[in-house]
């Protein structure tokens, strides 16, 4: 008696350690979308992914290689709007939407109105 509930408790936890390996993880997560800016953070599989930047009338804004895992990008500059955020690498491709409410109060000279750090 002792035997099979032995192998059956193995069984289990087997059949309970190999089930979280088959889920999908997303190379992409997002820490925070507050304050006119987009955080987020990259799996070390996905460095090397092209990050594109549209605005909602699907004009290229930015483009730019990842190569660091944490990746800001501030809106401040930027008018009012919706922007599309997206991430291509081997064929895996993630987009993120990206609402700003309020246009900028402060006027910039000329130059890129959206900024991005890499590696904050």
């Amino acid at each position: 008696m002792k035997k099979i509930l032995l192998l059956t408790c193995m069984l289990l936890l087997t059949i309970g350690s190999t089930a979280g390996k088959d889920k999908s993880k997303d190379p992409v997560h997002i820490v925070s979308t507050r304050m006119d800016v987009f955080y987020f953070k990259v799996d070390k599989a996905f460095l090397g992914a092209q990050l594109e930047i549209y605005s909602a009338e699907g004009v290229q804004l930015h483009s730019e290689k990842i190569t660091r895992r944490k990746v800001l990008i501030d809106f401040y500059y930027e008018d009012a709007g919706k922007f599309i955020i997206c991430f291509t690498k081997e064929g895996v491709k993630r987009e993120f939407n990206f609402i700003k409410d309020k246009p900028c109060l402060e006027a910039r000279n000329a130059g890129p109105s959206i900024k991005i750090e890499q590696g904050v």
